[in-house]
């Protein structure tokens, strides 16, 4: 086996034991960044080698079971998606410089290397939800 596909295989089953932790026991080993780091460099891998893609990697596995634990909650408005957001410069490539700046200026940077999604949230009230529309349409 090659040295490409040993370590495909090695984040396909990483992945999925850090996802079983996170999701379903609620009981995460490593960072979010961590995580995202890795899935980053499976999505790399898998675009670099198409000839090791595979219908089960979890590069292309939708969703999760939420835990019963968790309350439902409705949004008076809709939350884009991000997927995942680790710096500003990304931020400001998804919506734009201004909204970027007025967001940083809003928001500072969290602890853990990732924008959440309530602090999204927060922002998409602060530059108002046809700033995120005109973000998603890019």
């Amino acid at each position: 086996m090659d040295d490409i596909l040993r370590e495909i295989e090695d984040l396909r089953a990483k992945i999925r034991y850090h996802s079983r932790l996170y999701y379903e026991n609620d009981a995460p080993e490593i960072s979010d960044y961590e995580y995202d780091m890795m899935f980053r460099r499976l999505q790399e891998l898998e675009a670099a080698h198409p000839e090791y893609a595979s219908p089960s990697s979890p590069t292309v596995r939708v969703g999760g079971a939420a835990l019963d634990k968790f309350e439902k909650v409705e949004h008076t408005t809709r939350l884009g998606s991000l997927q995942d957001v680790f710096s500003y410069d990304e931020l400001r490539d998804f919506i734009g410089i201004p909204r970027a700046r007025r967001i940083r200026e809003r928001f500072p940077f969290p602890g853990e290397k990732r924008l959440r999604v309530a602090e999204l949230a927060g922002a998409q009230r602060e530059i108002g939800q046809s700033g995120m529309e005109e973000a998603r349409a890019r």
